[in-house]
Formats: structure tokens, C-alpha cells, sequence
């Protein structure tokens, strides 16, 4: 009988993309950590946004728009962890 070696490419599939997608997105242990390590300094967090927004405008901020940015925050962490996942492997070839 004789085997037939396919040659690995190594280049991102949709399935692979779907499967990082869906493990980034649909995990409660992402939940959890959300809500664990992001939220936790939120007050310090928000508090650094009015001090910065003052020291350049000489007005504190609003709320409507403090509340947008915190929450813009906490919805960017999935996010990076999911572009990072497809990144961190050729990074790991190139670099070692």
C-alpha cells in the first residue's frame, strides 16, 4: 500500500478562523474574566478618563460618553484576544 504525504501549507483556514472566532466570543470562561479582572479597576479606570479628558479640556466628562468609553474598553479585550490568536502563530515561526 502506499502512502500519499500531503504537504502541510500552513496558512489560516476558515474552519480555524470560525473555531478561534467561536472560542473567543462563546466561552464563559471569557465571561468570567471579563467580569473578574477587566470590571474590577473600573472605577480607577473611569477616573483616569475624566482626569485626562480635563487636563486637555478644562471640563470633566460626560457620563453618556465616560460609560461609552468604559464599555468600549471592556468589549475591545475579547477582541484582541481573538486577533492575537490568528497573529501569535506566524509570530512564533518568524521569531522562535
Amino acid at each position: 500500500m502506499e502512502e500519499k504525504h500531503q504537504e502541510e501549507t500552513g496558512e489560516l483556514t476558515l474552519v480555524l478562523a470560525l473555531a478561534t472566532l467561536i472560542a473567543a466570543f462563546g466561552s464563559s470562561f471569557q465571561y468570567g474574566y471579563n467580569v473578574a479582572a477587566v470590571n474590577s479597576p473600573s472605577e480607577f479606570m473611569q477616573q483616569f478618563y475624566n482626569d485626562t479628558y480635563y487636563d486637555r479640556n478644562e471640563e470633566n466628562i460626560e457620563s453618556f460618553t465616560l460609560t461609552l468609553l468604559w464599555s468600549l474598553t471592556v468589549s475591545m479585550f475579547p477582541f484582541g484576544g481573538f486577533i492575537s490568536s490568528l497573529v501569535v502563530g506566524n509570530l512564533v515561526n518568524k521569531l522562535g
